[in-house]
């Protein structure tokens, strides 16, 4: 559900009334307020803006999640003054919003219709538009947009252009922009039957001033420039550049004797701007005309701000405050590539003691590691342990030539220097008993971000990265086994079993990630380790690994998260044992659902399940999404929301398969509320709701969506935007 933001005015206005008035006298009170004041607090809730309405991207068609009209029933002032704020910017993007409205002015209230003002139609919508149309004499602001399906029909809104006298048109097409993948303009008989009437009714519009042109070159719609020619009102014209050469635009409505500004607008304006202001300047007139939306975002030099010299930090400044604005340097500055932001710390702690007393706690707490860096920090630390102290993330990144060499060639080797010696790595933990995260094993970039939840894993585990020996876990335990909350491990593997308290020494792990296929010795039953473990992500392990944890009560156990390397058995085994605590899951489409694991009758508690599919070169038994997902012998009191995680189809080349579809379209279809009572979102990653009414017919995401709507159950996109039609 979408909320109302209520300006400022507005807001203080009713809630400061609704704070000192009882409430039988509120509204009276309200209604004593001078109705033009009433209107001027109404207007930015009930008027569209401007840039909504002349806005030429593309959106989805989907309900606002509330209704305007609401504040016309608070009483019959606001009634009175809340209609032709509420009419005075129409949009229509569906036929039933036609009808709707031509109902009202037709049948009811034929005077609405003096309200409207702007008016922008995103299609053809049938003959009702010309009754709209000839029932609203002062639309001033007119959208329209060469985008009609050859289904459309155009004939009411051609017929009932010629009863009204726009000051400004705007024209769109999305096709001209590229942006759509298609690039290529509309052409059939609606869409030139729109033309022409626009070129017939243009030299007529004695009102004309404003004309928003969105094409650059290749167009349909020479009669329309031959009659802006023919005007003699048009003043201003706006045409879009979108990387393409417009001086041609420029110089064809520099034809028209009464244009007197021309602004060319586009988000790569500034790539030609030096050559168009080139060509122009040898034509002074030109030059005159024509204004760029990027020239207007250049400041002059008399707004710029002038440096001032700063003055000395003020003595009487609580240290507390200081204490903060340092904080908050450091957030700005962990971002930057190092050594920029290491070094600005740094500075801050050569300003004074009381800075440097502020600014080292700061410094030493989550140290950014490096080849070079981690020899540094490991020297500084045994010359002076105490600052040990103050560590508390500890995050070791894959180095950037092993990060590439793995993503090409799992068989070359980065360089020996710019590996993390595990001496220096123990050297830093010996003297850091305070750590709470220590992350390793995983490599992290924009373009390959593998099984790290943003959600719920810190920060410093985001960064993770290069292996770590047995010895380095071993000693991280034994220094900080009792304060570490959340850790992150890739572990070398070794030939020879592991003893399980290498890991279980951790008494206050809350969350653990974990890549390594080491396998481990068994354990008997212990329900006194890993007492306060919430969440657990699985990367890659061992049959061993999952077969150590069943022997754990994890008493607190809340998530679980397993890839798509981790072992079927070994999983299924431990949700057998541990997925009655479990509240989210996420996982492969083959471990949790299949014929060994009955998800929701196992996992009672379970409050959200992702799937995870995998991608189209996996073999087709792990690609199958069985129809069965739905499907639970009792009901299940719990599960709120459900989330399929396709592939990214612009990284993996992912295609949303048929047999998924068919799967889906059977299990909505036989979908049963009772068994799942609370169970109110199905998210799908790949869905795009449709743009444009004809759409939504063809449109799969819609149409599953209409499925599971007699049961109030919402499907989203990737966004978790419901789909909700206008």
């Amino acid at each position: 559900m979408v909320g109302i933001e209520m300006p400022c005015t507005a807001a203080i206005f009713i809630f400061t009334l609704s704070a000192i008035l009882p409430s039988p006298l509120r509204w009276h009170a309200m209604d004593r307020v001078p109705e033009e004041i009433l209107a001027e607090i109404l207007s930015p809730l009930l008027k569209v803006p401007e840039e909504v309405f002349s806005a030429t991207n593309e959106k989805p068609l989907l309900h606002a999640g509330y209704s305007s009209s609401t504040y016309l029933l608070v009483s019959r002032t606001w009634l009175r003054v809340a209609t032709p704020l509420l009419y005075h910017t129409i949009i229509f993007r569906r036929t039933a919003q036609v009808t709707a409205l031509e109902r009202v002015l037709e049948d009811k209230h034929p005077e609405f219709g003096r309200y409207i003002r702007k008016l922008r139609i995103e299609g053809g919508f049938g003959p009702g538009v010309e009754n709209i149309l000839d029932l609203a004499p002062n639309i001033t602001d007119l959208f329209l947009t060469f985008y009609i399906f050859s289904s459309d029909n155009v004939s009411g809104l051609c017929r009932g252009l010629s009863r009204i006298n726009p000051r400004r048109v705007i024209l769109s097409d999305p096709s001209s922009t590229h942006r759509n993948g298609m690039g290529i303009p509309k052409k059939n008989k609606q869409v030139a039957q729109l033309s022409q009437t626009l070129a017939d009714l243009i030299p007529l519009w004695d009102n004309l001033t404003t004309f928003h042109w969105p094409y650059v070159q290749k167009h349909n719609h020479e009669a329309i420039l031959i009659a802006l020619e023919s005007s003699r009102t048009l003043r201003t014209v706006f045409m879009n550049s979108s990387g393409c050469p417009a001086l041609d635009g420029v110089y064809r409505f520099a034809r028209i004797p009464s244009v007197a500004e021309i602004y060319v607008q586009g988000r790569r304006v500034e790539d030609a701007l030096d050559h168009h202001l080139a060509m122009l300047d040898k034509e002074p007139h030109l030059r005159t005309l024509a204004k760029y939306e990027f020239q207007l975002q250049v400041p002059s030099e008399d707004t710029k701000i002038q440096s001032q010299k700063t003055r000395a930090p003020s003595q009487e400044v609580p240290q507390s405050i200081w204490e903060r604005i340092i904080f908050f340097a450091k957030l700005v500055t962990q971002d930057e590539p190092s050594p920029t932001g290491q070094k600005t710390m740094s500075s801050l702690a050569l300003v004074s003691k009381s800075f440097q007393k502020l600014s080292v706690p700061l410094l030493y707490r989550d140290p950014s590691l490096s080849a070079k860096s981690a020899k540094f920090l490991a020297r500084t630390l045994s010359h002076n342990p105490k600052l040990g102290l103050h560590v508390r993330t500890i995050a070791i990144p894959v180095p950037p030539e092993e990060l590439q060499a793995d993503l090409t060639d799992r068989r070359q080797r980065p360089p020996p220097g710019t590996m993390i010696p595990h001496e220096a790595i123990q050297t830093i933990l010996q003297v850091c008993p305070h750590l709470e995260t220590f992350g390793s094993g995983w490599r992290v970039s924009e373009e390959e971000a593998w099984f790290i939840s943003e959600a719920d894993t810190p920060e410093g585990l985001a960064r993770m990265g290069g292996k770590i020996s047995r010895s380095t876990l071993a000693l991280l335990a034994k220094v900080a086994g009792s304060t570490l909350r959340d850790l992150g491990v890739k572990l070398d593997m070794c030939p020879t079993p592991t003893k399980p308290d290498v890991l279980l020494n951790f008494a206050a792990l809350e969350l653990l990630i974990w890549s390594s296929s080491q396998s481990f010795k068994m354990l008997t039953r212990d329900p006194t380790r890993f007492p306060n473990l919430r969440a657990l992500r699985i990367e890659t392990c061992s049959a061993s690994f999952l077969a150590l944890l069943c022997q754990l009560n994890l008493p607190r156990l809340e998530a679980v998260s397993f890839s798509k390397r981790t072992d079927l058995l070994a999983a299924t085994e431990f949700l057998h044992e541990h997925g009655y605590k479990v509240n989210e899951l996420i996982g492969p489409v083959e471990i949790l659902v299949n014929s060994n694991v009955d998800l929701f009758n196992t996992c009672r508690n379970l409050q959200y399940v992702e799937y995870i599919i995998p991608e189209a070169s996996a073999k087709p038994d792990k690609r199958k999404i069985p129809a069965t997902f739905l499907s639970c012998e009792k009901p299940h009191l719990n599960i709120r929301k459900i989330m399929f995680l396709f592939p990214d189809p612009a990284k993996r080349y992912y295609q949303f398969e048929r047999q998924h579809e068919a799967s889906f379209k059977e299990a909505f279809a036989r979908f049963n509320k009772r068994f799942f009572p609370v169970l109110g979102t199905i998210q799908l990653s790949l869905a795009k709701w449709p743009v444009y009414e004809q759409e939504v017919r063809t449109n799969k995401w819609a149409q599953f969506a209409m499925q599971l709507e007699p049961h109030k159950v919402s499907v989203t996109d990737a966004a978790d935007v419901p789909w909700s039609p206008r």
